[in-house]
């Protein structure tokens, strides 16, 4: 069984990330992957030096950019049209 990481050296394992990532990241995308790491979002803003509230919103903003492929198939067969059915007269 493996022990868990220290909070200190998880931070400096996040602060090393976001460091790496290109200057033209944004919050949006710090955020994300701080969350896909594991992180709190109480963490998150913590880590990047915005507010709780702000993490929620880009969270969710990079969440809705994503999709989902269940949204995606189901808006896909909507727009399938059916052919209309024939008249017997």
């Amino acid at each position: 069984m493996t022990d868990p990481i220290d909070p200190s050296i998880a931070k400096l394992l996040a602060f090393m990330m976001l460091d790496g990532m290109s200057a033209q990241a944004t919050n949006e995308d710090r955020c994300f992957r701080l969350s896909i790491c594991g992180f709190s979002n109480a963490g998150i803003a913590e880590i990047v030096g915005i507010p709780v509230g702000s993490v929620n919103t880009n969270l969710y903003e990079a969440r809705k950019k994503l999709g989902s492929p269940a949204k995606k198939a189901k808006a896909a067969k909507k727009t399938i049209k059916k052919k209309p059915a024939k008249n017997s007269s």
